[in-house]
C-alpha cells in the first residue's frame, strides 16, 4: 500500500504547498497511462463535496464510491457530486450509507437516490473515540461493527 497526499495546509493556508497541489494534480491525471500500475488497485479519497470532483480530481476513476451519511445535507450534497459524475464520464458508481442508526436511515437514503445501498456503515461511539484521539479506527477498535461493515464493503467491491 502507497499514499500520494497532495498535501496539508498549516496556518499560513495553502500558499506554502500550492506547488505540490499543482504537481498532484498533474500527477493524478496520468496514473492511468502509466504501464506500472497496470495492475493496481488505486483508491482516492476525495473530500465530502463536490468541488474536487468538478476540478477533475480523479480522473482514473473507473467506479465511485458514494458515502452519504442519512441526512439532507448530506444527501443534496451526494446528488450534486452524481450529477458531476456523470457528466464527466461514464463509470460505474455505488452508493454506501454511513452513521446508520436503523434500518430507517438506509431506507431514506435508498429512496432518496433511487437505487439500493451496496453497503451500510453503522454509526459508531468506537468511530467517534477513535477520530477524537486521533487514531485510526483500524487500530483502535479492530473488532468494531464499523470496521467489519467496512471490510465487508471491500469484499462486495472486489466481487465487482
Amino acid at each position: 500500500m502507497r499514499l500520494l497526499q497532495a498535501g496539508k495546509s498549516g496556518t499560513q493556508g495553502l500558499t506554502p504547498v500550492m506547488g505540490a497541489v499543482n504537481a498532484f494534480h498533474a500527477v493524478v491525471h496520468r496514473l492511468d497511462a502509466a504501464d506500472g500500475f497496470a495492475d493496481w488497485d488505486i483508491i482516492g479519497d476525495l473530500p465530502g463535496g463536490p468541488r474536487q470532483l468538478a476540478f477533475d480530481w480523479a480522473p482514473y476513476a473507473s467506479r465511485f464510491v458514494l458515502v452519504v451519511e442519512p441526512t439532507s445535507q448530506s444527501m443534496l450534497t451526494g446528488r450534486r457530486i452524481l450529477r458531476l459524475v456523470s457528466a464527466r464520464r461514464s463509470t460505474s458508481t455505488a452508493l454506501v450509507v454511513n452513521k446508520v442508526a436503523g434500518r430507517k436511515d438506509v431506507e431514506r437514503v435508498e429512496s432518496f437516490f433511487g437505487t439500493p445501498a451496496l453497503g451500510t456503515i453503522p454509526a459508531s461511539e468506537d468511530v467517534r473515540r477513535a477520530e477524537a484521539i486521533g487514531v485510526a479506527l483500524l487500530d483502535f477498535s479492530p473488532s468494531s461493527p464499523a470496521v467489519e461493515a467496512i471490510e465487508a464493503l471491500v469484499e462486495r467491491l472486489l466481487a465487482r
